[in-house]
């Protein structure tokens, strides 16, 4: 697949961070936490639809990541990114986005579907979720985590609720 899922890097930081107990590497996980605060409430808020996105989509001009136009702005992939942002009732660049992050030949010379970056939609929540279990269970029984960062995981619980 392209990119890994943010989620997913985010859950093996959190599963590695009681092995490393130096004050450098809680202070960083302290700030991995932080950086992710946001994409925690807005993973299942899709961008709406936007008419100036779909035109450039259309025409083959839209930036993906803030790059410019990928190699594979072909007619199917056109296709592809509308009627997903048509199915999923958000906007066409995000939709385009997630196409082109598991946009890899399989073994067959296949580009990956739309299908696939629902898959990854999916997959994202999932990862999501399994980073808001390991937080709130390892605040609740932080046995094995340095006081600090025992207080950082509590904290971090206590500020998600709030």
């Amino acid at each position: 697949m392209g990119r890994p899922l943010y989620f997913e890097e985010l859950l093996n930081t959190l599963r590695a961070a009681p092995s490393n107990t130096s004050r450098d590497a809680e202070q960083n996980l302290y700030y991995e936490l932080e950086r992710a605060k946001p994409k925690f409430f807005q993973l299942f808020d899709l961008p709406p639809r936007n008419a100036k996105e779909k035109q450039d989509i259309e025409a083959g001009v839209a930036k993906l990541h803030g790059q410019s136009t990928v190699s594979h702005f072909n007619q199917t992939f056109k296709n592809e990114t509308l009627f997903l942002a048509q199915q999923l009732n958000c906007s066409e660049l995000y939709c385009a986005g997630l196409i082109d992050d598991v946009a890899v030949l399989d073994k067959f010379g296949r580009r990956a579907k739309a299908e696939d970056a629902v898959a990854r939609l999916h997959d994202e929540g999932v990862f999501l979720l399994a980073c808001l279990r390991y937080i709130f269970e390892t605040a609740m029984n932080p046995a094995g985590l340095s006081p600090r960062l025992a207080t950082i995981i509590r904290k971090y619980a206590l500020e998600l609720i709030s």
